[in-house]
């Protein structure tokens, strides 16, 4: 006990000198850290998957992350508060493992302490990639703890001294994947930053590299088995078998094709990261695109002008193609793409660039790196303070959109279905589409509104509304959500009057058209209906698919378009056709074909019916088209997608008129092949119709 106590002593002695001696970097680290994210610091907003965690209990939570995989933070939600959705402290403390993971991480860049250390901070610290994570209260604490685990497990491992070198550095790679599986590409970026030192500051020889990377595989392989044990105990133990979320992003296939189209969409994704475009930063970062180049190159160069022999130059090189590489290496088995919250070694990637290249023996390269990272800081602390501003924003909008629906529904005449002791039943259909607005980012999870997010989700909805202190309403069982889908389906959109509706003793908001993760659902084990071949209807308006009993009487049809009646006007595109007997017989090579149709001009009525009878060569989409007066091409908000059945496929659908005066176009299918158009008819609507 006494040898015990003496090294914990030593230990405190070490690290008070060590905080005393290093003051001024962890105050510069701090002071960084406050400025890139102080908005999202010292202001609060409810985000999505929060709104889950804010009244949710702790024990249910923390199972739902041993389904995910992350065991790491099971074990950290019992030693965190039981509701991590507070201000502040979630955050600031992810900052402060930062700073302290960051100082760990210069170590492994070069032995000494330098000027460069100071520059390359802000690249780790403040980039804007980090705010797609850092803004999940739920979840960044434990981003914090990864991040200083990992710097952890490789600076011993570097250090290494007995088998507790290799023990203790596997155990906490084993953590840090447990927190979150995206910490495994920036174990290994930060391995091959230490071995890249090696390079610039020893002779050392391609065996030796070698060496290197067989020991830290060795290293990772022993992470990934204790991580692996140590999952599979917690699921055992809690009886959990699920890995749905897991099994979500791996998308892997054994094709050429599914290579090159993720070969594809890798290198579109490195290119938006790396060189600051738009889709991730909100804007152009020009400063980021010229910092990157000009470190890339110059890092290749003094690689290449190192005294080692030229196996070594060019294993260096090869080690700076994984550096740039391994941020997306999860993208393999997630068809090239991941959310950029999973690209955490992004800013490792950038910073270690930054930090190598300042070594440039040109002054004139080295002011021009120090002044394109002053401008990029100032972009990036701008941006990460727009982020939080646009979060707080779409919240504050989405309360205002409940107020509004609330005011509406206290109108609805509940008459003898309301019962004083029981909640409301609440249905949404569709989901919010707000337009774009410059104050609002949305980008991925950022800026995302409540009423959007997964298609409209109910749950997610009336959470919101108990945040505000709303407790009156429960969401609509399947059953009640299938009585009222084809009145529902008839309903105006928000904010139209009669888009918040009561039947069946259901309080329906419409807020668009119902969504395909809505009536999946619904249309599973239940009787067939139209709606259910719905993939995908966008608009507010426009064409609407109906049941064959909606009313076409065959009597009394008034037809107003046929088809075969207008093959001379028709356009056929990407195909060729016949006609045999009364058939169209389209052949399609390529994928889609297109049929134009030509403008109907002069309609009394407000809408029509289509007819739509089609034999299609397998399972396949078609997608109609539609145009509003003004509008120059087809876009894509005004069209609907339709589930096709190999075979014959029997089509209803409602056109509004205008639609008709600006033309249609129909794909008959997103496959090649024969698709033979039986019946396109269109009729005016009779008495009996609808």
């Amino acid at each position: 006990m006494d040898k015990l106590n003496s090294h914990l002593s030593h230990i405190q002695i070490e690290i008070t000198t060590w905080i005393k001696k290093e003051h001024h970097w962890l105050s510069y680290l701090l002071v960084l850290c406050f400025a890139s994210f102080a908005y999202e610091l010292f202001n609060f907003t409810l985000s999505v998957d929060e709104e889950f965690y804010a009244e949710r209990s702790s024990p249910l939570l923390s199972d739902e992350w041993v389904r995910q995989g992350r065991w790491s933070m099971y074990l950290l939600s019992h030693l965190y508060p039981v509701n991590p959705i507070v201000p502040f402290a979630p955050l600031f403390f992810t900052l402060v493992c930062s700073a302290l993971a960051f100082s760990l991480v210069v170590r492994l860049f070069s032995s000494n302490r330098t000027i460069n250390d100071f520059w390359a901070a802000p690249l780790f610290i403040a980039c804007p990639t980090l705010y797609y994570v850092y803004s999940f209260n739920t979840l960044n604490f434990g981003i914090g703890i990864g991040f200083l685990a990992s710097a952890l497990a490789i600076y011993l491992f570097t250090h290494r001294q007995g088998i507790s070198g290799w023990l203790i550095p596997a155990l906490l790679i084993a953590f840090s994947i447990g927190i979150y599986q995206a910490f495994l590409p920036w174990i290994f970026v930060l391995f091959c930053f230490s071995t890249l030192r090696l390079i610039f500051e020893s002779k050392v020889t391609l065996k030796e590299i070698l060496k290197a990377f067989v020991s830290f595989t060795a290293l990772l392989v022993s992470g990934l088995v204790f991580y692996y044990l140590i999952s599979k105990g917690f699921r055992v133990a809690l009886k959990l078998n699920s890995q749905d979320y897991i099994d979500g992003f791996v998308k892997y296939e054994l094709s050429l094709n599914y290579l090159l189209q993720t070969f594809k969409q890798t290198i579109y994704s490195m290119k938006n990261h790396y060189l600051g475009k738009n889709d991730i930063y909100d804007q152009n970062v020009s400063s980021l695109f010229l910092l990157f180049f000009i470190t890339l190159f110059s890092l290749i160069f003094q690689v290449l002008k190192t005294k080692q022999p030229l196996s070594t130059k060019i294993s260096g090189l090869l080690i700076v193609i994984f550096i740039l590489a391994a941020p997306f290496s999860l993208n393999l088995i997630s068809g090239g793409v991941m959310p950029t919250r999973a690209l955490l070694a992004v800013p490792l990637v950038l910073s270690g660039f930054v930090f190598l290249s300042l070594s440039a023996p040109s002054i004139i390269l080295r002011l021009v790196i120090i002044l394109l990272v002053c401008a990029t800081t100032f972009q990036f602390i701008t941006i990460n303070n727009r982020f939080a501003f646009a979060d707080y924003i779409s919240w504050q909008a989405d309360r205002t959109l409940s107020i509004r629906i609330l005011n509406r529904l206290d109108e609805l005449d509940y008459g003898q279905e309301e019962k004083s002791t029981s909640k409301r039943v609440y249905a949404l259909v569709g989901n919010i589409s707000r337009p774009k607005y410059p104050l609002i980012v949305e980008r991925q999870t950022i800026g995302a509104s409540f009423y959007n997010w997964d298609q409209g989700n109910v749950h997610r909805v009336l959470s919101l509304m108990r945040s505000m202190g709303i407790d009156e309403y429960e969401p609509a069982t399947l059953e009640q959500q299938r009585s009222i889908m084809k009145f529902a389906d008839t309903m105006p959109i928000w904010p139209q009057a009669g888009s918040v509706a009561l039947k069946n003793g259901v309080s329906i908001v419409k807020l668009g058209n119902y969504t395909n993760s809505q009536l999946v659902p619904l249309c599973a084990d239940a009787p067939p209906c139209a709606l259910c071949r719905i993939i995908y209807n966008p608009g507010k308006g426009g064409i609407k698919i109906l049941d064959q009993n909606s009313g076409i009487d065959i009597d009394q049809k008034q037809p107003v378009f046929r088809l075969n009646d207008h093959l001379n006007k028709t356009q056929f595109l990407n195909a060729t056709y016949k006609t045999e007997a009364e058939e169209i017989v389209l052949d399609s090579p390529t994928a889609p074909a297109q049929i134009i149709l030509p403008k109907i001009d002069q309609l009394s009525m407000d809408w029509v019916l289509m007819h739509i009878v089609l034999e299609a060569p397998q399972d396949t989409t078609m997608f109609l088209f539609y145009r509003y007066p003004g509008d120059t091409d087809y876009s894509g908000p005004n069209q609907i997608q339709v589930k096709l059945d190999k075979g014959i496929n029997d089509l209803l659908f409602s056109v509004p008129v205008p639609l008709l005066e600006e033309s249609l176009r129909i794909d008959p299918g997103s496959v090649p092949g024969i698709f033979q158009i039986k019946i396109l008819e269109m009729y005016k609507p009779n008495e009996n119709s609808l």
